[in-house]
Order: C-alpha cells, then structure tokens, then sequence
C-alpha cells in the first residue's frame, strides 16, 4: 500500500513470476531475492503506469519492504541446509518421495535416524551437507583446481569438488591400481562424470621415477586384475638387487634378520596385515637391540616402523619388509574372504612403497597374479 492507494499483484502473475525464477535454476536462496524482485519490478510498474515517479532504486527498496518480505517467506520460505538434511533423514514419507525411483526400500531404511534437537553429524554426512548447502547457497568456485589420490574419492566427494570448479579448469591426479576404498573409482570416465567434466582429457602417466624397475615390474603383475584398462607403469630406474622374494617356514624370524641386516643403510618398514606378526617382528628385533615404532601408536620417529597394510599408503622407504602378501590381499580390509580386488588394490600399494630395496617373505602360495 502507499498512503490510501493499494496495489495487487494477482495470484496468476505470481504464479507466472515464480515460473520463470524456478527456470533460471537459481539457488534457493538466490530465487528468493530474484521472487522478491519480480514482484517490486511489477509493482513499480503498475505505479509508473499511474503516472507516479519511481527513483533508480525503487525496485530494490520495495523487494526489501515488509509486505513483499513476509510473502516470500510464506511462498518460498527460508531454508537452513543442516535443517534440510536432518528432515530429509528423520521424515520417512519425505525420504521416499525424493529418493523414488533412487533408492531401495531397505536403503532408505538405513537413512532414516530417529529425530534428535541437535544432529550427531558425522564425516560421512559431510558430501550430502555440502550439496544440501550448495542447492541452498551455492557459494563461489575457484579459478583452477588440484585434485590428488582422486581415486579414492566417493562420488559425493568428487561432486564436492566439481562443485567448486565452475570453470571446468582442473588438474585431477590419482592411480587407479592404488583405490582402496570399498567406493573407489572403476575407470576415470566415471570420476570426470561425478566431477560434472565428462568432456575432460585423460593422460596416462607410465613412467615412474621413485620405484625401482624389478620391483615395480613385480607389482604390475597385479594389474591385470585390479585395474585391467590402465598401462603398465615403467621405472626409469635400474636398482641391482632391489627385489627378494622368499618362501620361509619362520617368517617373522627371517624379517628380523633381514631387517638387522638393513640397519644403518636408511629407513626401514616392515608391512604386513597380521598385527600378531608385526608384534612378533617387534619384540625380535628387541631381543636384537633395534628399536621399533608402530604406525598409528607414536607417528615416525624411528628408523624402523612397524606398519599395518592398511596404513602405509602414501608413504615411502628406502626399504620395505613384506610379510605374507596373500594375507593382505585377504585382509579384514579388503571385505572377503578370498581374495578381492579391493584386497589386491592394498597389496599393490603395500609392494610399490620402497625406493631402494623390497623383500618379500611368506610361507603361504604367493596370490595367484604374482605366482
């Protein structure tokens, strides 16, 4: 209203207006200011129309006026994304008809939480947070993106990232021999896609500098298996002696012995996914006066490191001590029973960690690729 005069925006033309800002595919909160401005633009129309003089920023100053706030906030209210997210995951009947046609009965049974005040959000929710935030706020990108170990990332968390490349511009580096997680990548087709660039350029990277040439050619034998469309990678160096693979009935014995022999000639890890067997290995080389770190109990501040499988990705050492590579490929971490391709994935990193020397000791059969 202005002074005794009313003007009316009818239920037809806000229809019509709130068409057309829903088809600009704005975020939710930026249709709200564009709803808003629609409805001062027409308003401010109609008095021009009247012969009545508007200034420059007549519009603006109208979209922000009580009358058209409180409607917009009845037509289409202010969302909070945690707020959204916790509906969507405590609401069954809302879960079911935004996940038809998505997602099973039984998945939708394993999201629904029991409503609480207050959220226990944990790392997992993160992706679906950030999509809630981004369908609500959608903040700005960045110019260019790196993106390491992409590999291992979920599809929610290669949508993450996309998200905050608009541009398209990015940098996307990984191996897909090394994804370990239960969600890793099968080809990288299917991660250019989760990133929103399935137009990108894919380069293979074969040639290898850090890893010596027997021992990366003893690792590649996996690759048939795990990761059978990438390109055997080749190590520019030549390392004499770099590889051992030896059958004992005394595994723990013969790494002890092989690790004393190494003391004093750089770093040392002994890798295995039997915490009873690192343990073993542990109080030998005590028996020896070599002193020992478990990775995961006091970071790396020894010479020689005791690590679970699971954990040595990403890192290196001058030498590396593998102990029974057909238990890690049959680990709990590879979830079968047999060995998995998951499990062969963090054998594959385990064998590819050394830059000097790598010995492999075991008592059962070598897995079949290595055989």
């Amino acid at each position: 209203s202005s002074g005794a005069r009313r003007w009316r925006v009818y239920p037809d033309q806000v229809r019509e207006l709130e068409r057309a800002v829903r088809g600009r595919k704005l975020a939710w909160d930026t249709g709200r200011v564009a709803l808003a401005a629609a409805l001062a633009a027409v308003i401010v129309r109609q008095k021009e129309d009247e012969g009545i003089a508007q200034s420059a920023n007549a519009v603006e100053k109208l979209a922000r006026s009580p009358e058209v706030r409180r409607y917009v906030d009845a037509a289409w209210p202010p969302v909070k994304p945690t707020e959204l997210v916790s509906r969507l995951l405590s609401d069954a009947d809302l879960l079911g008809r935004a996940a038809r046609g998505s997602l099973t009965d039984e998945e939708q049974l394993r999201l629904l939480r029991t409503p609480r005040a207050r959220p226990r959000w944990t790392r997992a929710d993160l992706p679906l947070l950030d999509e809630a935030r981004y369908l609500v706020e959608r903040s700005a990108g960045f110019a260019h993106v790196v993106l390491d170990e992409a590999q291992d990332l979920s599809p929610m968390q290669l949508r993450v990232v996309g998200r905050r490349c608009p541009s398209g511009s990015m940098t996307v580096l990984g191996d897909l021999a090394q994804g370990t997680t239960p969600w890793a990548a099968p080809d990288w087709g299917t991660v250019l896609e989760h990133l929103g660039k399935p137009a990108g350029e894919v380069q293979a990277l074969t040639v290898g500098y850090r890893v010596p040439r027997d021992v990366l050619d003893f690792a590649n034998q996996l690759l048939s298996t795990i990761a059978p469309a990438l390109p055997p990678a080749t190590s520019l160096r030549a390392v004499p002696g770099s590889l051992t693979v030896r059958r004992s009935d005394t595994v723990v014995d013969a790494a002890a012995d092989r690790v004393a022999a190494l003391v004093g000639h750089g770093s040392i890890a002994v890798v295995g996914a039997s915490p009873a067997q690192l343990a073993g290995v542990g109080v030998a080389l005590a028996q020896r006066a070599i002193e020992t770190v478990t990775l995961g109990d006091d970071g790396l501040s020894a010479h020689v490191m005791l690590i679970p499988a699971h954990l040595v990705k990403g890192l290196e050492f001058d030498h590396v001590v593998l102990l029974e590579p057909s238990t890690i490929a049959t680990s709990p971490d590879s979830s079968h029973s047999s060995h998995s391709v998951q499990g062969l994935r963090l054998l594959y990193v385990a064998l590819t960690r050394a830059v000097t020397s790598l010995t492999v000791l075991h008592s059962e059969d070598l897995p079949a690729p290595l055989a």
